[in-house]
């Protein structure tokens, strides 16, 4: 601080005025010996007649800042006696004669506060006693401010101000501690009457915190230049007198009045109103905190409120079966169930309730959602996708606000783990998702503009991605895909390869290398279809009936197409078919040698043309090839007994009834038996084009089960070599981390395999020698 001249108003007009009673040097020695005599009682010497000539004017000049007649004093004046003291060595003696006079006058000024009855006047007289305190220690602090400079540095002392300070903090909480307890009881009983609804005067209690603040200052030398002796102080508060004194005080009772309306709320309020109602307090004691108590005390009062009132009944709020968190995300209460979560993640315990009731809820959910299996396939997989998005907008709006981006993460794999746990229960979700995919792009997407077909395809990619099992998926799905293609029956080829792109990019070039192939081969075959028909079809010596048949011829990739020759039953093709197939096996064969074509002719639809004498109509009838083949047979005799058909077609009969029994539905045959089969030549329907279907199959969850096997078996083989691969990389393992190595890398491979699987998959491996248990069995060991 730099030494400038302490002057008032009067003073800096000319109007400078000595201390009144300031002696003259004929009067000096006798005032001296008087001023020694009582100083010697006291224990206060001045030897020098200077030193004692400036303490007595000091002296007289505290008494009369005390009275509050300062503007008789001239602090230039002031400060000159104080330098004196402190230059000529009497420094020591000065600054303990001021500790002195600072503790005589802070009492006197507590004392006053015993002549007010009422509570409020006793804190507007406490806040004036301070402030004049306050005053009279900055007025010191100027007069006396070389020997802060000099003395007080060099004895490592506090300086004048700090020293006035700690003098009214042992005068008010040690000598009048009464003074101290009735001022606490008044600010405590004020706050409660606050936070009844009563109106106080914030600020006096504003200001007694303030000082319990100062009163804790401390002082730091903050700069000395090297060229100068002047120094600065750094004046910190230090906190302990306000926590010691003041805020233990407010913590104590705000527990007690917490725990207490704590307890009330939650007996008279429901789950919702008792959060609203918690809120509305949070937001008070807040306010609180921030207009009268230091702000350290701000997380201290939160943690102790969301305790009482958020802590110890977490459980009770959220996990209310009637009214709590359930009901809340049922009803897409996003408001409540934001404020819920903002007083729930005050406190980590509170918080891991309120987060595991949520995951809880979208387990819960989910499971519902996939286990109902009566539900048609586009309203089950459009309540789970609007489900998600459900959540995923509560967590939005409620959750993220206020989180940091590694906490959103978290929350969002932890929702995301439970929504795929309960999804993936079983594969009955995977083969819905299929259902719908296939639905879509067959019928769905016909009155459909292109955004809303790919706001559709990306719901249904999201839900894809949840799916645990893509292989299986990929299975099912193939086979859709093959009939959509081969049958024509996808509304754009361009939908089913956007769909493609995205498995794409979720699974890896491999997961998706076969779908491409048959877009592939259904374009490349249609070149060789073109080819073929320019060349050899006007060249074939054949009748002209012959001629005017139209036929189409698919060349499928062995392998990449989910059927197998075995397990079709071929049936005999008409004669009239037989110069096309010929024909085209040779010009196949001559332009692709080694090539071998192996045909399927159970596989594909025809459209046979009927004509009816009896009302003179023609119809069309769109059927499988089987179909085809049996309605042919009818041109050559009316009637056929099932052993007929069969020795005809080459086919047993449980596989061609799926394609007969269908004409018999629609009577274009009789059959009053199933076992006679006679041509209806009195058939009639109301349109030309007469669509017929196929049976299924009633072993169809037979042949889901072998295909599941035929899937479990591939797994297992991945699943031996991924051990392999990591015990011979690790050379021995626990069996616990062996299993979760596993399933980390098995994501891979697109699927998860449970502990039971590769349980089995060691054991097989222990059988053949490629690992072994360690002699206490609790780990595995490579065999080299």
């Amino acid at each position: 601080m730099s030494s400038k001249t302490f002057m008032n108003k009067e003073n800096t007009e000319g109007k400078s005025i000595n201390i009144k009673g300031s002696v003259t040097s004929q009067g000096q020695i006798p005032q001296q010996q008087q001023a020694q005599q009582q100083q010697q009682k006291q224990g206060f010497v001045y030897k020098d007649p200077k030193a004692l000539q400036s303490w007595d004017v000091i002296e007289q000049a505290i008494q009369m800042i005390y009275e509050k007649k300062t503007h008789t004093l001239s602090y230039q004046e002031l400060y000159h006696h104080a330098y004196i003291l402190a230059f000529y060595g009497h420094g020591d003696q000065a600054y303990s004669r001021l500790k002195s006079l600072l503790e005589k006058y802070s009492l006197k000024m507590l004392n006053t506060l015993g002549y007010y009855d009422s509570e409020e006047q006793i804190l507007v007289k406490m806040v004036a006693v301070w402030q004049d305190y306050k005053q009279m220690i900055n007025i010191l602090k100027g007069i006396f401010l070389y020997l802060d400079n000099n003395y007080v540095t060099t004895k490592n002392l506090q300086p004048v101000l700090v020293l006035g300070y700690e003098v009214f903090q042992q005068i008010l909480f040690i000598q009048k501690s009464e003074i101290y307890s009735k001022v606490l009881e008044i600010i405590l009983t004020m706050i409660d009457k606050q936070r009844l609804g009563e109106n106080i005067e914030g600020q006096l209690i504003q200001k007694i915190i303030q000082m319990s603040v100062d009163l804790g200052m401390k002082a730091n030398i903050q700069k000395c230049n090297q060229y100068s002796r002047q120094i600065q102080y750094e004046y910190i508060p230090e906190l302990t007198i306000y926590e010691k004194y003041f805020e233990k005080g407010y913590l104590d009772c705000s527990e007690k009045y917490f725990s207490e309306e704590s307890q009330r709320l939650i007996l008279q309020l429901s789950p919702k109103d008792y959060i609203i109602a918690v809120e509305r307090r949070f937001l008070e004691e807040k306010k609180r905190v921030h207009s009268y108590f230091y702000q350290t005390s701000k997380n201290k009062i939160q943690s102790l409120f969301f305790q009482k009132y958020i802590n110890d009944f977490a459980k009770a709020i959220v996990d209310n079966q009637e009214n709590g968190l359930f009901n809340w995300l049922d009803n897409d209460e996003v408001v409540i169930i934001k404020k819920s979560h903002t007083l729930f993640q005050n406190t980590k315990e509170s918080y891991t309730i309120f987060l595991n009731i949520f995951y809880k809820y979208v387990a819960h959910q989910t499971s519902a959602l996939a286990a109902r299996q009566s539900t048609p396939v586009k309203e089950y997989i459009e309540d789970i996708i609007l489900f998600r998005l459900k959540i995923i907008n509560i967590m939005q709006e409620a959750f993220f606000s206020l989180l940091k981006t590694d906490d959103q993460l978290t929350i969002q794999r932890q929702t995301q783990k439970s929504f795929e746990d309960s999804l993936n229960d079983s594969n009955f979700p995977t083969e819905q998702l299929n259902c719908y995919i296939d639905e879509a792009f067959q019928k769905d997407f016909k009155n459909k503009s292109e955004q809303q077909i790919e706001e559709v395809l990306n719901s249904v990619f999201e839900i894809f991605c949840l799916i645990r099992n893509k292989d299986y998926f990929a299975s099912i799905y193939m086979k859709s895909l093959a009939k959509r293609i081969l049958y024509n029956k996808s509304l754009d080829e361009n939908n089913e390869k956007q769909i493609i792109s995205k498995f794409k990019l979720e699974c890896g070039t491999v997961y998706t290398k076969k779908m491409e192939t048959m877009f592939l081969d259904m374009q490349q075959s249609l070149e060789y279809y073109n080819e073929f028909k320019q060349l050899f079809i006007k060249n074939l010596n054949t009748k002209s009936a012959y001629k005017s048949l139209d036929f189409d011829i698919k060349v499928l990739t062995c392998g990449n197409w989910p059927y197998k020759l075995n397990q079709f039953s071929q049936v005999k093709i008409p004669n009239q078919l037989e110069p096309y197939i010929s024909e085209f096996e040779k010009h196949y064969k001559s332009k692709f040698k080694g090539r071998k074509l192996k045909w399927i002719y159970s596989v594909g639809k025809s459209i046979v043309k009927g004509y009816y004498s009896f009302n003179n109509s023609k119809k069309e009838f769109q059927v499988s090839n089987v179909q085809m083949v049996i309605l042919l047979l009818f041109n050559n005799k009316i009637k056929y007994t099932q052993q007929e058909l069969t020795a005809l077609l080459q086919m047993p009969y449980e596989e061609y009834k799926l394609h007969l029994l269908p004409l018999v539905q629609l009577k274009i045959l009789k059959s009053e038996n199933n076992i006679d089969f006679e041509y209806n030549d009195q058939f009639s329907y109301k349109n030309m084009r007469v669509q017929v279907n196929v049976m299924k199959k009633e072993a169809s969850k037979t042949e889901s089960s072998k295909n599941l096997e035929q899937i479990c078996l591939e797994r297992k083989f991945v699943v031996e070599s991924l051990i392999v691969k990591i015990m011979k990389s690790r050379r021995k393992m626990e069996h616990q981390e062996l299993y979760q190595e596993v399933a980390r890398i098995s994501q891979q491979h697109l699927f998860l395999p449970d502990q039971q699987t590769v349980k089995q998959c060691v054991n097989s491996l222990i059988n053949r020698d490629y690992i072994r248990l360690s002699e206490n069995k609790d780990y595995l060991q490579y065999v080299v």
